[in-house]
């Protein structure tokens, strides 16, 4: 199964207007975020905040300092993600391929990575690049891979690199490469990434 990186931290656009409304009830838990603060917070989005209604929604999508609720997550991350809000548009192409809580959309989550990826986000770019890997929303592409891969990693994401050690090592979308493979294996391992331990582990090779 190729790696997927979700969270803040891993798409059409879906246009859904947002009434303004009294800030809906938020169950704060035990962290440095506060009921108060979230409830500002949502005051914030409500009013059209761009980057509170990507903060808001992120914090939904993972359970960060409020209850998870994907429901929430999708309207402030589409409403950030209109706003031309990279961040939010990449992590709600990946909410519509790994949510527990509302309905998988392939073709909703490659539409906005896409959008992610052209804006240069380095998550969109590594996330698009994994669903022309596994055919998730597209049909499988490893050069489309590749090159979402390189610019990933070209702006210092290390799973890309390694995606493209892995990519080197099977010959998938290009010639079979051991050196290449070891190469980007290496960066990746240099990051702190352990599966480029493993990898290199089982080639021989030294880190």
């Amino acid at each position: 199964m190729q790696i997927i990186k979700t969270g803040a931290g891993f798409l059409v656009a879906l246009c859904i207007g947002l009434s303004l409304m009294a800030p809906q009830s938020v169950t704060a838990r035990d962290t440095n975020v506060g009921a108060d603060t979230i409830f500002a917070l949502t005051k914030q989005a409500q009013s059209g905040n761009v980057d509170a209604q990507y903060r808001l929604g992120s914090m939904y999508a993972n359970g960060k300092e409020v209850t998870k609720n994907h429901q929430l997550a999708e309207k402030w991350l589409t409403s950030a993600a209109n706003g031309k809000n990279a961040k939010a548009q990449a992590e709600l192409g990946m909410l519509y391929l790994t949510s527990d809580q509302i309905k998988p959309d392939a073709n909703k989550a490659v539409a906005w990575l896409q959008k992610a990826a052209d804006a240069g986000n380095a998550d969109g770019l590594l996330n698009l690049g994994s669903c022309y890997y596994e055919g998730f929303g597209v049909a499988k592409d490893y050069a489309k891979a590749r090159q979402c891969y390189e610019s990933s990693w070209n702006k210092g994401e290390p799973l890309a690199a390694y995606q493209l050690g892995v990519l080197y090592e099977h010959g998938l979308g290009v010639k079979a490469d051991r050196n290449k493979a070891i190469e980007y294996y290496r960066l990746a391992d240099k990051k702190g990434l352990p599966q480029a331990s493993a990898a290199l582990s089982k080639l021989g090779a030294a880190r």
